[in-house]
């Protein structure tokens, strides 16, 4: 996919358009507010999105494909206990979550997040 004069739909803001945008050098990646609209009404050649809208697109659309390697797979992950966010998950528990305030205390935040 990314060769140049490829242009890939991505919903703008999107974790596609996040890796797509970090990871191309040739292949242009054109944004949009929804994928398939975006797709269609520039007529671009590649979509990239979440996988279960885009098996509904495909099944009602026989002149499109999915491909089905690692293409659709973006590698995500959070720690729930690092610094930075345990301030706004103890915000939103009671005073009393023991497992949140104990972790993020063992993680050098300081009491006045807890």
């Amino acid at each position: 996919m990314d060769r140049t004069g490829v242009r890939i739909g991505v919903k703008r803001g999107s974790a596609y358009d996040l890796f797509l945008t970090r990871t191309l050098t040739q292949a242009t990646v054109v944004r949009g507010d929804e994928v398939v609209a975006a797709f269609r009404a520039a007529g671009l050649e590649v979509a990239a999105g979440i996988r279960q809208p885009m098996t509904a697109f495909v099944d009602a659309h026989p002149d499109v494909r999915l491909l089905e390697d690692r293409s659709m797979q973006i590698r995500l992950a959070a720690d729930p206990y690092s610094p930075s966010h345990c301030p706004s998950r103890i915000s939103s528990r009671p005073r009393s979550s023991f497992s949140s305030r104990q972790a993020c205390t063992r993680r050098g935040v300081t009491r006045k997040y807890v």
